[in-house]
């Protein structure tokens, strides 16, 4: 498995094997493309020394603080924030592709590859964690290139769709379908 080069994600794209939207071709680097900060982001909201049992919890709406980060956010050190890509992204059946840093942000000291597998099929705007693993707040702002979606192609295309990937009941599956809801009614919104 192999990283694919610029040459191989425009091609990618033109074939509708990859759909990056909205997409700033200044952003596709040699082996990577550069996703932008969206405006919607969550803060947890939990109270300190609260023990977060994510085996029983199913009131996620309760646990997180929406923020919008058109203005600027200051992120502390030490402290995490859960935002998203503001490209939606299709990947087929035949590719996945992680998250990495921007040598430029990590510097700085913020983390982004704390959320960093995308599946084959995947579908959607992808959840990026931010982290302050500095010594200094850091005020972050939508539309910043926040990190790298590096492309990987498989060796045969991957049978079990991205909606499958899990067969019952999982822990997650009420955190992602919080997290879900929350980009679908923010993406109406922005439509209306």
């Amino acid at each position: 498995m192999s990283a694919l080069s610029d040459v191989s994600i425009f091609t990618l794209i033109s074939n509708k094997e990859l759909v990056v939207e909205p997409l700033d071709k200044s952003n596709i680097q040699p082996g990577s493309i550069d996703l932008t900060l969206d405006k919607l982001a969550f803060v947890p909201n939990f109270k300190q020394g609260e023990i977060v049992d994510i085996a029983e919890r199913t009131d996620w709406e309760k646990c997180w603080q929406k923020i919008d980060l058109s203005a600027g956010y200051i992120l502390n050190p030490g402290k995490f924030i859960v935002g998203q890509s503001a490209e939606e992204i299709k990947l087929s059946q035949s590719y996945n592709g992680a998250i990495f840093n921007r040598n430029s942000l990590i510097y700085a000291g913020i983390d982004a590859s704390l959320t960093q597998y995308i599946n084959p099929g995947f579908s959607g705007h992808k959840i990026i964690a931010l982290k302050n693993i500095g010594t200094n707040p850091i005020k972050i702002c939508s539309g910043l290139r926040i990190c790298q979606l590096v492309i990987f192609e498989l060796d045969t295309e991957a049978e079990k769709t991205y909606e499958l990937r899990h067969s019952g009941q999982h822990i997650d599956t009420s955190i992602a379908d919080f997290m879900n809801r929350c980009i679908d009614e923010a993406l109406k919104k922005s439509e209306a």
